[in-house]
């Protein structure tokens, strides 16, 4: 079975489809910069600090504008950065299709490429979260602080996966790869395994009817070998995707917990809309809870529409061009196909 943690957190099922089409790689912001790393501009240097990194001479309000405008622009560095990670993880993609004609030093260059990228996405992710901070102090020295925010904030896992669009996209391709896996033997094997149920029931004679049963036992075990196989590619690549989900979460609550000065932010599962609400199953589990689950939240300590908002903004769904892709617009994912009955 296709890693649950996935499928249930957006309400779908589905599967990873390789394959990323070329894409020119992006080139190095200065000399000796790392290979696919985004542009950017040398950082600034003592005369291009804020006002409250060069001293005194500032007014508060003076440093929290110009702190503004650098957190703006760190912002921008770090989608920049972003988008230059998306575009090595696609050249990598490419490279790996085509390694059995090319040479492993072009796979090596590119997941080295990719790790570069990633690595200047953090670099810019921590820039932006300093800003941030800088931004909060320079407020509070210039009038006192904003009206005070919980120490503590929560959001619900569940809502953000429904609708993150990128875990979407990631579930839609995961169930175009599970169709192209059962395409063609499984699929051909099932069709016969029921025809042969049939003929068996239909059967008059013991001995044409032994016959048929022992097809249908055979064509049971090639099946459920061909299921086994088929499960464990769409777990191997639910593992990937699920690492990938995790990683921008977590980059998206750091940011968040960052910029709103929360000490503590915990995700925990619930229901969605009003319908899921009034479930009675829903509301048993919440009395067994297996970690804490909260009873209340304020509605300025609930950051579920912000971590949706963000991921959203830094991480949109694209397709194999790097184009971003509507989600709106998907065709809905298929029912999984049951397996074949196990016979006693």
């Amino acid at each position: 079975m296709v890693r649950g943690v996935l499928l249930a957190g957006v309400f779908l099922s589905g599967a990873l489809a390789p394959g990323a089409a070329d894409v020119p790689p992006t080139p190095n912001p200065r000399p000796g910069g790392p290979v696919g790393a985004a542009p950017s501009p040398a950082d600034p240097g003592p005369s291009d600090q804020p006002a409250s990194a060069r001293g005194p001479s500032a007014t508060p309000a003076d440093s929290a504008d110009v702190l503004e405008a650098h957190l703006d622009t760190r912002r921008a560095y770090e989608r920049a950065a972003g988008v230059s990670l998306a575009a090595a993880k696609q050249k990598l993609a490419r490279v790996e299709r085509a390694a059995g004609a090319g040479s492993g030093e072009d796979v090596d260059q590119a997941r080295a490429e990719v790790d570069a990228a990633a690595a200047q996405l953090d670099v810019r992710k921590a820039e932006a979260r300093e800003a941030e901070a800088r931004l909060r102090q320079a407020k509070a020295r210039a009038g006192g602080l904003p009206p005070a925010a919980p120490t503590v904030a929560v959001f619900n896992m569940a809502a953000v996966m429904r609708d993150y669009e990128k875990a979407k996209y990631q579930v839609y391709l995961l169930g175009k790869k599970r169709d192209a896996l059962s395409d063609g033997d499984l699929n051909t094997w099932r069709a016969e395994h029921l025809k042969l149920q049939n003929e068996a029931k239909a059967a008059k004679e013991p001995a044409v009817k032994d016959g048929i049963e022992r097809e249908v036992a055979e064509l049971q075990r090639k099946i459920e070998d061909k299921g086994r196989e088929v499960d464990k590619a769409l777990n191997d690549a639910a593992s990937v995707i699920i690492s990938e989900l995790y990683d921008d979460i977590q980059g998206v609550v750091d940011a968040t917990a960052t910029a709103n000065g929360y000490h503590v932010v915990l995700a925990y599962p619930d229901a969605v809309t009003d319908e899921e609400k009034r479930n009675p199953y829903l509301k048993e589990l919440k009395l067994k809870p297996p970690a804490a689950q909260p009873f209340y939240v304020a509605k300025s300590a609930d950051i579920t529409a912000e971590v949706t908002r963000r991921l959203n903004a830094e991480h949109p769904p694209l397709d194999d061009k790097g184009r971003k892709v509507d989600v709106g617009r998907l065709p809905p994912a298929p029912p999984p196909v049951p397996p074949a009955p196990r016979r006693d």
